[in-house]
C-alpha cells in the first residue's frame, strides 16, 4: 500500500480485512490488507486536512474528524457515484447522471454519508431516481 503524503490517522476494521487512513489531503482511503489496493474511490466532503479516522464496533460505518469543523460520518458500504471536478455526478462505468451547480459543490453530502456534524450540507437523495435503462419511469404523461 502506498499513500501520497503523509498519514495523519489509520484504524482497522473490526469485521474484515480492510483499514482506512487520511492522510495530508481532505479525503479517506480506505484499503484492502490483502491485495494492498483501494477499495473505492476516496471519499471526499471536507475542505481540509481530515485528522482522524474510526470505524464503528460494528464496521458499518466510518467517521472522519477535519480541521475543517466538521465530522463525517460514512457506510462503509461501497457506492460507485463520484463527483467529476467540472461538477458531473458519474456513476458505474462512467455514465453521466447528474450535473451539480458549482455553489452547491463543495457543501454536497453524498448517499454514503449517513452524517454529517454541523449541519449545512446540501443532501441530494438519489434513491427513487430514473436512470440508465430505466429512465422514461420518471415521466407519469
Amino acid at each position: 500500500m502506498k499513500h501520497s503524503g503523509y498519514v495523519t490517522s489509520v484504524a482497522f476494521s473490526p469485521v474484515n480485512r480492510r483499514i482506512v487512513l487520511s492522510g495530508a489531503s481532505s479525503t479517506v482511503h480506505i484499503w484492502d490488507i490483502e491485495s494492498g489496493s483501494l477499495v473505492c474511490d476516496p471519499l471526499e466532503g471536507h475542505l481540509d486536512t481530515v485528522s482522524v479516522v474510526a470505524f464503528s464496533p460494528g464496521g458499518e460505518y466510518i467517521a472522519s474528524g477535519s480541521h475543517d469543523g466538521t465530522i463525517s460520518v460514512w457506510s462503509s458500504e461501497i457506492i460507485s457515484q463520484v463527483l467529476w471536478d467540472d461538477g458531473w455526478i458519474v456513476g458505474p462505468e462512467a455514465r453521466l447522471l447528474l450535473w451539480i451547480p458549482m455553489m452547491y459543490r463543495d457543501r454536497l453530502w453524498f448517499p454514503r454519508n449517513t452524517m454529517v456534524f454541523p449541519r449545512g450540507y446540501v443532501e441530494l437523495d438519489m434513491s427513487e431516481m430514473a436512470h440508465g435503462g430505466s429512465w422514461q419511469e420518471c415521466y407519469n404523461g
